[in-house]
C-alpha cells in the first residue's frame, strides 16, 4: 500500500500557535535578561536595552575622563546599569564618574583599568558587583556617595594605590576581601550605618593604621583586618560577632578596646 502523507488544517494550526508560543517566550527572556541581547551601538558606548532603560555595555572612545550619561543620548532613556566587564581592561579610562541614574555595577565592571586614578559612584548603587575596580593599580581616589547600599566582595581588591576610604552610613555591608591586599591604604573611616565588614575585607592592607569602626557595626569577619598596622583599635559595644583572626598578625596593635555585647571570639 502506498503511504501518503497529509496535512490536515489542525496541524497547521497547531504550528501556529507553537510558533506563537516559542516567539512570546523569547521575548519574555530578552525583557527579563536584557544583558543577553546583542550590543547596540551609540558611539562611544556600546550598549543593551529594554525599551524602558540602558545597560551601558562598553566603551570604544578615546577620551580618559569618562562621566556616564544618566539619560543615554540615542534615545532619551535612563542609564540604570553598567553591564559586567563593561571597561575591563580599558586602557584609555582615567577617571569615571557613575551618575546618580545607575543602580547597578556588573561583575568585574572596571577590572584592571591600569590607568584608573579616581571614581566616584553615584548614590543609587543597590547592585555592587564583585570586583568592580579589582587590580585597578593606578585607582588613588574613590567617592562613594551616601545612598550607595553596599560594597561587593573583591571590589577594590588590589588597588595598590588608594591611600583612604570614607565609607557612608548608606552602605549596609562591606564584601568580603573588598580591600583586600590595598597595600597604601593609610585609613578607612566606617560611618554610622554600617552593619557589618565582611571576611578579609581589609586583610594584607599592611600599612592600614587608622580605622575607624561605627557603633552600628554588629558584625567584623575572619580576618577582617589581618597583617594591618593598626596600633589602637576600639569595637564599639554594637559589635555581637568578632572573626577568627580578625586581628591577627597586626605587629604593632599595642592597645584594643573590646565592647561589652561581643558573643566570644
Amino acid at each position: 500500500m502506498k503511504r501518503t502523507n497529509q496535512i490536515t488544517n489542525v496541524d497547521v494550526e497547531r504550528f501556529k500557535i507553537a510558533s506563537i508560543t516559542h516567539l512570546l517566550l523569547l521575548l519574555f527572556f530578552l525583557l527579563l535578561y536584557p544583558s543577553t541581547m546583542k550590543a547596540l551601538e551609540c558611539p562611544p558606548w556600546t550598549y543593551t536595552s529594554n525599551g524602558a532603560e540602558v545597560t551601558i555595555t562598553g566603551y570604544t572612545g578615546s577620551d580618559g575622563a569618562v562621566i556616564i550619561p544618566d539619560t543615554f543620548p540615542c534615545g532619551g532613556l535612563p542609564v540604570t546599569r553598567i553591564g559586567n566587564s563593561a571597561f575591563k581592561e580599558n586602557s584609555t579610562l582615567t577617571s569615571i564618574t557613575i551618575p546618580d541614574s545607575v543602580t547597578s555595577l556588573g561583575y568585574e565592571a572596571f577590572r584592571n583599568c591600569q590607568f584608573l586614578d579616581n571614581a566616584t559612584i553615584g548614590s543609587s548603587v543597590t547592585d555592587f558587583g564583585s570586583g568592580a575596580f579589582r587590580d585597578c593599580i593606578r585607582l588613588t581616589s574613590v567617592t562613594i556617595r551616601d545612598g550607595v547600599k553596599g560594597i561587593g566582595s573583591d571590589a577594590f581588591r588590589g588597588c595598590s594605590n588608594l591611600v583612604s576610604i570614607e565609607i557612608p552610613g548608606s552602605v549596609f555591608s562591606i564584601g568580603s576581601a573588598a580591600f583586600y591586599n590595598c597595600i597604601k591604604l593609610t585609613s578607612a573611616t566606617i560611618l554610622f550605618g554600617v552593619d557589618s565588614i565582611g571576611d578579609s575585607a581589609f586583610e594584607g592592607c599592611s600599612i592600614l593604621s587608622d580605622v575607624e569602626i561605627s557603633n552600628s557595626v554588629t558584625s567584623i569577619g575572619y580576618s577582617a583586618f589581618k597583617g594591618t598596622k593598626l596600633t589602637d583599635i576600639v569595637i564599639p559595644d554594637s559589635v555581637t560577632s568578632l572573626g577568627y583572626e580578625a586581628f591577627r598578625n597586626c605587629q604593632f596593635l599595642d592597645n584594643a578596646t573590646i565592647g561589652s555585647s561581643v558573643n566570644g571570639f
